[in-house]
């Protein structure tokens, strides 16, 4: 009895030992492996200053991370779960006028957003651009196609969201142009910046409800991914970029929530290096 004790107390040990670790090992990646659709303004890691600030290795330690891959870029209907196996952050960019994500695709990105990825999504000015629905009606949002020609300045109705306050620096003030995609969304999304008429401009789906990863969805490509230090915008845009990837970063090596059955075996793990250490002790 005491030898069948002394083995169920090894045992108990070693699978609290393999569970610290496992959770250690996955706390933090080194880098961020990047994909998207070959769409308008976007292909692998996103072009332009958006692009070249998350190269540029002296913004890596501000990311939290040591660096960003390109994991490649791949047509509408082919986001398999392969592919996105070796994913991280997938950007979506300006889809088609008349393309749009198959429905395997869009279970896959649900899935891998399910799984610990980030989905970044970007609507545009053209009410012709209803591409993107199917995809985010799979989250719970719409998108509602009011165009807009002139410069509209945010209100930011959380400051405190990480995208207006992040490791870059705090969002003051933002106006973007013909950002015309407004958003009206679920309850469970969180909604960092409206436009006037209160509709969605910057908002997240973050981890929960069976997600381990989020859903980022951002106004004007083109502001976002392209020229953030253009004129297609006012204010601190290129502040709120660089904290909305520096989120993806912190959702992406945050641990993973075990589930109940691997919580019960940790749970057993460490009693039994609680029993080791007190015989120890006795």
């Amino acid at each position: 009895m005491r030898k069948l004790k002394s083995i169920l107390q090894s045992t108990y040990a070693g699978i609290a030992a393999v569970g610290i670790l496992c959770a250690a090992s996955s706390a933090s990646a080194s880098f961020i492996s990047v994909g998207g659709y070959d769409s308008f303004d976007i292909s692998g890691l996103p072009g332009g200053d958006l692009g070249a600030a998350m190269l540029n290795p002296a913004n890596h330690p501000t990311f939290g991370v040591s660096g960003f891959t390109d994991a490649g870029d791949v047509a509408f209907g082919s986001a398999t779960a392969s592919y996105l196996s070796g994913v991280d952050m997938f950007f979506t960019g300006r889809l088609g006028i008349t393309s749009s994500p198959s429905g395997s695709d869009i279970t896959n990105l649900v899935n891998f957003v399910n799984d610990g990825g980030v989905l970044v999504i970007n609507n545009d000015r053209s009410t012709s651009f209803t591409s993107l629905d199917p995809l985010l009606n799979a989250f719970g949002i719409d998108l509602v196609p009011l165009p807009t020609s002139s410069v509209e300045t945010l209100n930011i109705t959380d400051p405190a969201h990480p995208i207006m306050d992040g490791p870059f620096g705090q969002v003051l003030s933002m106006g973007l142009r013909d950002a015309s995609r407004y958003l009206a969304l679920t309850p469970d999304v969180t909604i960092a910046a409206t436009w006037l008429n209160g509709d969605s401009a910057i908002a997240t789906l973050g981890p929960g409800a069976g997600r381990q990863g989020a859903v980022i969805v951002l106004p004007d490509v083109e502001r976002f991914l392209l020229d953030f230090d253009s004129s297609l915008g006012t204010g601190d845009t290129e502040t709120a970029t660089l904290n909305a990837i520096a989120y993806s970063v912190w959702v992406i090596n945050a641990p993973a929530v075990p589930e109940p059955g691997t919580l019960a075996v940790l749970g057993l793990g460490f009693t039994g290096l609680y029993l080791v250490r007190r015989r120890k002790l006795r």
